[in-house]
């Protein structure tokens, strides 16, 4: 079993963003991950949950990247109307809910498993995605849509909260 808080303060944003909001995000948002692998079968129940958060939940992801610095979407935990998952895993993605609090579960299969580009884990490598988590490169995050349009109207600004490392 692996268990986080998710927090803004352990957010690190994507080097393309505006130089004045790559830190980490102050916010009273918080919320809690909590995983159980089951190796045989191959698959992660999981209970994802937020509160808080100071405008609507878009998308909710685990990522292979190390402590601060940002790594790619390896796998989508929920999605909105509005963010859907990828095409190949929406059917299997369970809704974010909320819009600013919520408790979503899940399970975990191979065929969730995307393609985290240059990084080295290809879609369906679910034995990668778990050796990763077990050592502690991956992390959790909940993004909402913050502050409204951030400057051009098709990219919303991301606020996320960030699993501890760790912890998951």
């Amino acid at each position: 079993t692996f268990a986080a808080r998710l927090s803004g303060y352990n957010e690190v944003h994507f080097i393309a963003t505006v130089p004045a909001l790559r830190g980490a995000v102050s916010t009273r948002a918080r919320g809690n991950f909590r995983a159980v692998i089951d190796d045989r079968a191959q698959r992660i129940d999981y209970e994802l949950s937020f509160e808080g958060l100071e405008a609507d939940v878009t998308q909710s992801h685990i990522h292979f990247g190390q402590r601060h610095t940002v790594g790619g979407i390896v796998v989508w935990l929920c999605q909105t109307a509005g963010t859907p998952a990828p095409a190949a895993v929406a059917g299997l993605t369970p809704l974010c809910g909320g819009p600013r609090a919520n408790t979503v579960t899940g399970t975990i299969t191979p065929a969730q498993v995307i393609e985290v580009v240059g990084q080295g884990i290809a879609p369906g490598e679910f034995d990668e995605l778990v050796r990763a988590i077990r050592a502690g490169a991956t992390y959790a995050n909940v993004h909402s849509v913050t502050f409204g349009p951030w400057r051009r109207p098709s990219r919303p600004r991301l606020m996320a909260m960030r699993t501890e490392k760790g912890g998951y």
